[in-house]
């Protein structure tokens, strides 16, 4: 039995990595479009789960789908944390300009950038 075929016969990991890469990107695409927090947690902790089992590939054998999940996965990881990132920073503006009970909007802007 060749490398080759070897690789290709135990390529579990990389073909569950690549699937939970396609869910990710599912569901942090279904969550931007609905504007939902969770769906990025959810899709982000997927991805990250899919970035483990493709590194785990990776150490057996390289094989495509274990590089496709591989990439896939870092994208997802990336956009999910900045939405998270975005949405926590955005949310906290929006709590300081409404408890401060403050009107115009220079002052929610200057919320937002941080200056007060």
């Amino acid at each position: 039995m060749k490398k080759e075929d070897n690789i290709q016969t135990n390529a579990g990991f990389g073909v569950a990595g690549f699937v939970l890469s396609l869910l990710g990107v599912f569901i942090l695409i279904l969550g931007i479009y609905i504007g939902t927090l969770l769906a990025s947690i959810i899709g982000g902790s997927f991805s990250l789960l899919g970035l483990i089992l493709c590194i785990v590939q990776f150490k057996k054998g390289k094989t495509g789908l274990a590089t496709a999940g591989l990439i896939l996965n870092i994208l997802v990881i990336i956009i999910a944390t900045f939405n998270i990132v975005s949405f926590l920073i955005l949310r906290n503006a929006v709590e300081s300009y409404v408890q401060g009970g403050s009107n115009g909007v220079e002052d929610f802007a200057d919320a937002i950038s941080g200056g007060g």
